[in-house]
């Protein structure tokens, strides 16, 4: 109920076929390198539909709407995202936005940096990679954000 109370998050299903299903209020989209390419696929923006932090906006659907005013105008209704891109071995990492502007002077770490470890330790577990990013972005340079995010491997 105040724009100082908000929060972004990223929610999401993977199908056993390799579908995943995911909304993102305020949060980056996820990002997939690709085994066979050997770098980080660029994704077509149309599939990645996005939605303003929680608790911004009010719904468009609240039953208050019309006896309520909005500086930032109403949400609207969710949209899920569908993609089926992962092929076999490929990594998806969902993570905050600390991680993707996480810099040293004018340097970012990604998408540089990020894929050439990505490229050393993409035949290691999800685990592995998860502990080898968290070195490899603290070595890079002292967060000045949160950094947060999930490996996702496909086997």
């Amino acid at each position: 109920s105040s724009m100082s109370k908000y929060f972004t998050m990223i929610y999401g299903e993977i199908a056993t076929d390799t579908t995943f299903r995911f909304f993102t209020a305020g949060h980056p989209p996820p990002i997939v390198f690709s085994d066979k390419h050997g770098r980080f696929m660029d994704i077509d923006p149309q599939l990645c539909a996005a939605f303003p932090p929680i608790g911004m906006q009010p719904s468009k659907d609240m039953i208050d709407q019309s006896a309520t005013s909005s500086v930032l105008g109403f949400k609207s209704k969710y949209v899920i995202n569908k993609w089926e891109i992962m092929g076999e071995n490929d990594i998806m990492i969902i993570c905050s936005d600390g991680l993707l502007e996480h810099s040293r002077g004018g340097e970012t770490y990604y998408p540089k940096s990020l894929q050439d470890l990505i490229c050393e330790v993409k035949n290691e577990s999800a685990a592995t990679i998860c502990d080898a990013i968290q070195k490899d972005a603290l070595s890079f340079n002292n967060q000045s954000d949160d950094i947060s995010f999930i490996v996702i491997k496909r086997i």
